[in-house]
C-alpha cells in the first residue's frame, strides 16, 4: 500500500502483464491461456506476472518458452508449438515475446486465436499485418497521439529514437503533469 496522497508512476512490464491478464480474463471466462515467452530475463517475467494474475483470477495457464536462434524461431519448436495447439487449442495466447517474434510465430500459426501481449510486442510505425487483432497495452503517447490529453505537448522528432526512448519522455511528461 502507497501512503495516502503518493502517487506511484512507471514503466513496469509486470504491471503491464497484470492489466492484459484482466482484460483477458474479462474476455474469456474460464479460459485457457497458452503463455509464449522467450528466453531473455524480461520475457520470463511478463510470463511469470502474467500467469500469476491469470491463476489469481481462477484461470488456468501453461508456459512455453521459445527459443529463437539467429533471431529466428526454431523450427522443431513450431512444429511442436502447431500440434500443441492442433490437439489441445487453448482459448487465447499471451505473448511475452518482442514484435519480432510474435510476427513470426503469428505468420506461422494464423490469426485465429486471441492473442494478448504488453507493450513489447507493439511494432512502432513498422507495417506489421501479421499483428492484427492482437491486444496490447501501451503508453497512451504511443497508441492515441490525437488524444486531446496527449498532443498538448511537444513531441520530439522522432529521427533515430526507439520506442522505449518515446516511452521514457512519455513518463517525463506523465511525471511534470502529476506535479
Amino acid at each position: 500500500s502507497l501512503p495516502p496522497r503518493m502517487i506511484a508512476i512507471g514503466l513496469s512490464i509486470e504491471d503491464e502483464a497484470r492489466i492484459v491478464a484482466g482484460w483477458a480474463a474479462a474476455d474469456h471466462p474460464n479460459g485457457r491461456a497458452l503463455v509464449l515467452s522467450g528466453s531473455t530475463a524480461w520475457q520470463r517475467r511478463i510470463a511469470a506476472a502474467f500467469d500469476a494474475r491469470w491463476l489469481e483470477v481462477g484461470q488456468s495457464a501453461h508456459i512455453i518458452e521459445l527459443s529463437f536462434p539467429g533471431g529466428q524461431l526454431d523450427p522443431a519448436q513450431l512444429v511442436e508449438l502447431k500440434e500443441r495447439i492442433d490437439i489441445d487449442p487453448p482459448d487465447l495466447l499471451f505473448a511475452a515475446l518482442d514484435a519480432g517474434q510474435l510476427r513470426q510465430v503469428r505468420a506461422a500459426l494464423g490469426n485465429g486465436l486471441a492473442c494478448y501481449g504488453t507493450s513489447s510486442v507493439n511494432p512502432g510505425l513498422v507495417a506489421a499485418p501479421e499483428l492484427n487483432g492482437v491486444r496490447l497495452v501501451d503508453l497512451p503517447w504511443l497508441i492515441s497521439p490525437a488524444n486531446r490529453e496527449v498532443s498538448a505537448y511537444p513531441r520530439p522528432d522522432g529521427k533515430g529514437k526507439t520506442l522505449d526512448m518515446a516511452r521514457l519522455y512519455a513518463l517525463g511528461i506523465d511525471a511534470y503533469r502529476v506535479a
